[in-house]
């Protein structure tokens, strides 16, 4: 018999998939991206159940040309306000956001470095080493050169897109406020799973 490793979930696969080739500044960017349209979702789910507005009143609120609560910095702001989002959850958006801005706007070279990674990792690490070893493996088996760095942005990346849509879900059965809880993704047993064969 053998013990095979549990796949990852569409979203983990989703992420995972479109960050893998990228270069440093196009990792960051798509990262901000994705996180950027699952907070807007995870808001709107919670709107939505709490008041019962309209698609175009959300549209107004959210995504509007000049919609108060547009961009990622000030959803990220809300979420955590009304309790969506943990404190270190938080801290891990909002360092990716200062990130995004940098390697964005900086016409010069940009990289991924332990430095700037450890300000999104840190807060979450021990959750997040899962992922990370995932990442470090897969990246082992197709041959790929990443940094320390860019491998650990990835899988902080795709926890971070995965808690979040597991927030949405939370909102959706009406128990927002719950916010992200990394324990109930069991992320270790995803992913670290024996690898054993049998003979």
């Amino acid at each position: 018999m053998s013990k095979k490793r549990k796949k990852l979930t569409e979203a983990e696969q989703d992420i995972y998939s479109a960050l893998l080739l990228e270069s440093d500044r196009g990792c960051v960017l798509a990262a901000h991206g994705f996180l950027d349209t699952e907070l807007e979702r995870l808001l709107r789910e919670h709107f939505w159940h709490k008041s019962g507005g309209t698609d175009k009143e959300l549209d107004w609120l959210l995504s509007g040309s000049n919609a108060p609560i547009k961009s990622f910095y000030v959803r990220t702001m809300m979420a955590r306000a009304i309790g969506l989002i943990d404190g270190k959850s938080f801290d891990s958006l909002v360092n990716l956001n200062d990130l995004r801005n940098h390697f964005a706007h900086y016409p010069g070279r940009v990289a991924l470095t332990e430095a700037r990674v450890r300000t999104i990792y840190d807060p979450l690490h021990q959750i997040l080493k899962g992922y990370v070893q995932y990442v470090e493996r897969s990246a082992a088996r197709r041959k790929l050169r990443f940094s320390a760095a860019h491998i650990k942005f990835i899988g902080t990346a795709m926890a971070l897109h995965v808690a979040i849509d597991a927030a949405t879900d939370i909102a959706a059965r009406h128990d927002a406020t719950r916010g992200i809880n990394f324990d109930g993704l069991e992320i270790e047993k995803i992913l670290n799973q024996d690898e054993t064969d049998s003979k």
